[in-house]
């Protein structure tokens, strides 16, 4: 019963009193007085009825305003439930929607009419839903799930990263399941935000590194350049021919560097070398040694050799060779030798004296030799120049002494004084021989051809050493 009904039956309790004190008036005094008391308390029920009437309607009222006021609090819900930027979901505890709002609807791509009563896995990709169904029977236990990323799969639409929350909500009557509010955020834009972010602070940190490197890079380069000023004023101050060749994958060598001395008395540049290659440096009899020095370089060993190089001019020239292997470590290729560092001295003037010193050790050998074999022929001619210049004494002693005993006639006399004469004679040829031999040594000798009789030589020579046959009995 509302107000207005319960105010009519009172206004017709009213007029049934009125009606009924009408009667009364007719009645016995007795019965007046009896009913006069009952129409007191009726119409002391009345007034407490016409109080209760007021104080309803009054609560009527209020009732009224708190109804108006909760209908706009609902609708206030049902719009900001509507009309909210993120989804909302309602659904029961086995993840049926039983209520959509709009940013749901358009999250998954399907009318809100048409998501009552679809499974909210539905919505998940296929791949992924037996995960999702384990988290939703998880959290029935708690009534209350944090943020959980996942991938919803709309309708027709494509899959987007999304953020879940989750609480239960307890039913207001007996009987009644447990409903579950869901809130639904696409988080795409910000994970390409947070994405961004996270390139921005590496690149932020790759920058600074970078800079850092950079740094360290232009401190190198000045260390670098530096070292290279250094390496150039000795290699420009140096007599040594330094090089650098780089080793390539398959195998070639391709020259870097030269020192100036190198191109200042070879005449060949890193250009010359590329392309001609550095076996035209060496000279042909020599290659044998240097390729032996290559495989020994690519095995990892260093031991210098002496070659000779073939110079631009055409010159040959003699170097003493060091070459030193350098290592990097590549994937495919472990400790794989890309660089050869080498230094030539050159030895040519050594070489040369070296030459020199072996032409004068032969000389000076050849020169003993001829000096011992003069020696020797010097000795014979002693010999035989004493031997020659005794000859003749002895003739002349020998007659000197006959002569002096006085036993010769004037025919052996005469004969005597000849045969002296003639020895005196050839002691004095003997002499003028001698002179020559000292004249021919200083190249002072003068030869006159003569014609020359043998006879008187021959008799001569017969005379000088008959007296010594006769002696010796010969």
């Amino acid at each position: 019963m509302n107000a207005a009904q319960f105010a009519q039956q009172i206004e017709l309790l009213t007029d049934r009193a009125a009606q009924l004190s009408e009667r009364a008036s007719a009645a016995t005094v007795e019965e007046s007085g009896l009913l006069l008391e009952v129409f007191e308390e009726l119409r002391t029920a009345l007034e407490e009825l016409f109080v209760a009437q007021e104080e309803l309607l009054t609560q009527n009222q209020e009732l009224a305003i708190a109804r108006n006021q909760a209908e706009k609090e609902r609708q206030r819900y049902q719009d900001l439930f509507e009309f909210a930027p993120d989804g909302y979901f309602v659904t029961d505890e086995v993840g049926i929607i039983r209520a959509a709002n709009r940013a749901a609807a358009l999250l998954l791509n399907v009318l809100p009419q048409y998501l009552i009563g679809k499974p909210l896995s539905n919505f998940i990709p296929y791949e992924e839903r037996p995960t999702f169904r384990t988290t939703l029977n998880e959290i029935k236990e708690r009534d209350w799930m944090p943020e959980w990323q996942l991938r919803i799969a709309p309708r027709q639409g494509e899959v987007f990263e999304a953020a879940m929350t989750a609480s239960a909500m307890q039913p207001t009557e007996k009987g009644k399941a447990k409903e579950w509010h869901w809130l639904l955020r696409d988080i795409s834009d910000r994970l390409a935000v947070e994405a961004a972010t996270r390139r921005a602070q590496i690149a932020e940190a790759a920058n600074t590194m970078l800079q850092r490197e950079i740094k360290e890079r232009q401190q190198l380069e000045v260390a670098l350049r530096e070292s290279e000023e250094r390496y150039r004023a000795f290699s420009e101050l140096t007599s040594d021919y330094t090089y650098a060749y780089r080793l390539e994958l398959d195998g070639t060598f391709v020259p870097e560097r030269l020192s100036e001395a190198f191109t200042r008395i070879c005449g060949y540049t890193v250009e010359d070398i590329a392309l001609g290659g550095w076996k035209s440096l060496i000279l042909y009899k020599d290659r044998a040694i240097v390729l032996r020095q290559v495989q020994q370089l690519l095995a990892g060993q260093s031991e210098p050799c002496e070659h000779r190089l073939l110079t631009k001019q055409g010159e040959i020239r003699w170097v003493r060779h060091y070459a030193r292997p350098a290592w990097e470590i590549v994937p495919d290729y472990p400790f794989r030798i890309f660089r050869i560092y080498g230094a030539a001295q050159d030895i040519t003037e050594s070489k040369r004296l070296e030459l020199e010193r072996s032409q004068l050790l032969e000389s000076e050998q050849s020169a003993r030799i001829e000096a011992q074999a003069a020696n020797r022929l010097k000795d014979n001619f002693l010999a035989i120049v004493s031997h020659e210049l005794r000859t003749p004494l002895n003739a002349i002693l020998g007659w000197t002494q006959l002569l002096a005993q006085g036993n010769f006639d004037e025919l052996q006399t005469s004969q005597a004084l000849k045969t002296i004469e003639r020895n005196a004679l050839l002691q004095n040829k003997l002499i003028e021989d001698l002179l020559d031999i000292s004249r021919i040594v200083r190249g002072k000798i003068r030869l006159y051809p003569v014609q020359t009789d043998l006879v008187p030589v021959i008799e001569a020579a017969i005379a000088s050493v008959q007296q010594n046959s006769c002696i010796s009995a010969i």
